[in-house]
C-alpha cells in the first residue's frame, strides 16, 4: 500500500467525495503515464510481468471490482478488466474463472446486454454449478428478453442448489406470472393476425372472382387519403374508398365507403344536386346531370409486376353503371384507391384536357 493512500475494504463503498483522490492515488488508474514518467509505475509494470497468469487474472478481477464500485462511468473499464483476466492462460482455479464470468455478467446486466449476460452465466455455471448468483443473473436476463422458458429453467436449477433461496424463489414466481401474461398477449396477437390474414385472403379471392386488376398505389392519393377496401355488413358486397377528382378546380371528394353495387350517378346526385352549389363552383356548372366522368386506362403498374408500358387513355364512364361494373372496364387498373375524374360536359376545359393528354 502506498504511504498516505486511503484504503477501502472489498465490500466497502468509496465515498463520492473521495473518488477523485482515490483514482489519483491508485496505480490502476495511471493509464496516461509513460514508462519513463514514474519509477513506481515502472516497478508495478515489472511486478505485473513477473506474476503468474493466475496471479494476473486475480489482479484483473480485483481491478474490475474496484472499477465497478466507482459506478456506471467505470463499467466499461470493469468489463475490460474481467475480460483481460479471462484471457490469461492460467490452469485450474475454476472458482476464479467462475467469478470473472459472473462479474462480467453482473456489469453487462447493468448495460442491458442480456445475451452476453446469459452467455457468461452459462460459462460460470460450467466451472461451478453451485454458483447461485449465475443462475439468478441468467434468469433476470432471460426474463428481460422474454425467454421465459429459459428463465424458469435457470430458476429451477438454482433452486436445486439452494431450495430456500428467497431472491430466486421470488424471481421464479415473477417469471411464471410474466410468462402467463406474455402467452395471453401472444395468443391475442396471433388471433388478430390470423383474423387479418383471413380477411385479406377473402378480399383477395373476391377481387379475383370479379376479375379486377389491382395496381400499385399512386403516392399522392395514398398519402392524402386513408381508406381500406372492406366488406359490407352483409358480408357479400365490397365497399371501396373512392376519390372523385375535379382537375379544373384542383378539388376532390373522398368517399370512404362506396358500395360496389352503388351507381356512379347516385353519388353525383347526392354531391351535386340541382339547387345547390359547392363553394368552389362560382359559375354553378357542376350539377349532376351536367357532368361527365372518366377513368384513365393503365393508370399505374399492376401490383406484383413490372412496369406497365401500355398506353394511357381517358375513357368516359356510363354513369348508370355501378362502381363494380366501372372497375371491371377494360384496362382499368385500380391504384389501391379508385379515382374517377369529373368534368363539366362538353366544356372547353374538358376538350383541352383530353387534347393535352393525347400529346
Amino acid at each position: 500500500v502506498m504511504s498516505g493512500a486511503t484504503t477501502y475494504g472489498p465490500q466497502q463503498d468509496i465515498p463520492v467525495d473521495d473518488i477523485e483522490d482515490w483514482e489519483t492515488e491508485n496505480p490502476l488508474f495511471w493509464a496516461n503515464l509513460n514508462d519513463d514518467d514514474n519509477p513506481l509505475f515502472q516497478g508495478l509494470v515489472q511486478l505485473h510481468e513477473d506474476c503468474t497468469p493466475e496471479e494476473r487474472a486475480e489482479s484483473y478481477k480485483e481491478q474490475g471490482n474496484d472499477f465497478f464500485k466507482l459506478g456506471k462511468k467505470k463499467y466499461e473499464e470493469a468489463i475490460y478488466c474481467y475480460t483481460k483476466g479471462l484471457n490469461e492462460p492460467f490452469q485450474g482455479k475454476p472458482e476464479l474463472r467462475t467469478a470473472l464470468h459472473a462479474n462480467r455478467a453482473m456489469v453487462n446486466l447493468q448495460f442491458k446486454n442480456y445475451g452476453k449476460v446469459i452467455a457468461d452465466c452459462k460459462k460460470a455455471i460450467e466451472f461451478d454449478n453451485t454458483y447461485i448468483k449465475a443462475y439468478y443473473r441468467a434468469a433476470q436476463a432471460s426474463i428481460a428478453l422474454n425467454k421465459f422458458a429459459l428463465a424458469a429453467q435457470f430458476c429451477s436449477k438454482g433452486l436445486e442448489v439452494e431450495p430456500k433461496n428467497k431472491p430466486i424463489i421470488k424471481l421464479h414466481k415473477e417469471c411464471k406470472e410474466k410468462w402467463e401474461r406474455h402467452e395471453i398477449r401472444e395468443k391475442k396477437r396471433r388471433e388478430e393476425r390470423e383474423k387479418r390474414e383471413n380477411a385479406q385472403t377473402k378480399l383477395d379471392n373476391a377481387i379475383s372472382e370479379r376479375k379486377l386488376v389491382m395496381g400499385k398505389p399512386q403516392h399522392k392519393t395514398s398519402a392524402q387519403f386513408r381508406g381500406e377496401l372492406h366488406w359490407d355488413e352483409d358480408g357479400k358486397t365490397l365497399r371501396w374508398p373512392v376519390v372523385f377528382a375535379y382537375p379544373e378546380h384542383s378539388q376532390c371528394d373522398f368517399i370512404e365507403s362506396f358500395a360496389e353495387t352503388d351507381r356512379i350517378i347516385d353519388h353525383l346526385q347526392a354531391m351535386f344536386p340541382q339547387n345547390e352549389r359547392v363553394f368552389w363552383d362560382e359559375e354553378q356548372k357542376y350539377v349532376w346531370n351536367n357532368l361527365s366522368v372518366y377513368y384513365q386506362t393503365n393508370a399505374t403498374d399492376i401490383a406484383g409486376k413490372g412496369t406497365n408500358y401500355k398506353p394511357k387513355q381517358w375513357k368516359r364512364v356510363d354513369v348508370e353503371l355501378s362502381l363494380g361494373e366501372v372497375l371491371q372496364l377494360p384496362d382499368h387498373i385500380i391504384p389501391e384507391i379508385p379515382i374517377l375524374t369529373v368534368f363539366v360536359k362538353n366544356s372547353r376545359y374538358l376538350k383541352e384536357f383530353l387534347t393535352k393528354e393525347k400529346e
